[in-house]
């Protein structure tokens, strides 16, 4: 006798009496699909894996990445202290205008790039 009785409705790929094989997203059954890269398991946000983002990508390419962190328009020290406030503790988002250097990574490098353009006022250019 089969291990699983379906009262005559077909069992679909992923086990389910009944089912329409919508529980497998393409990454395995009952996991979450793919990413915006097609990747499962990705982070969909580089997919030419080079480690930036691909948005941020083309906002260095448009000259936007700022250092207004908190994108209220304005460049002071609220941007700076955000930022070192989350490099400190390791808890970057992934937010282009924090990535001043465009090397993928939130640092000390960032931190000071910021400084300096808002002591230079030479931010952007």
């Amino acid at each position: 006798e089969d291990a699983c009785d379906c009262n005559g409705l077909t069992l679909d790929s992923c086990g389910i009496c009944g089912g329409d094989n919508l529980a497998d997203t393409g990454c395995g059954c009952f996991q979450p699909p793919p990413d915006i890269c097609g990747e499962c398991g990705g982070n969909g946000a580089d997919c030419n894996n080079d480690g930036i983002d691909d948005i941020c990508e083309d906002e260095f390419l448009l000259g936007s990445s700022t250092g207004d962190v908190n994108g209220d328009g304005i460049l002071n020290v609220i941007d700076v202290v955000i930022l070192a406030n989350c490099v400190l503790a390791g808890t970057c988002e992934s937010n282009c205008h924090s990535d001043l250097n465009g090397d993928g990574d939130y640092n000390v490098l960032d931190i000071i790039t910021l400084v300096n353009c808002i002591l230079g006022g030479n931010c952007g250019e």
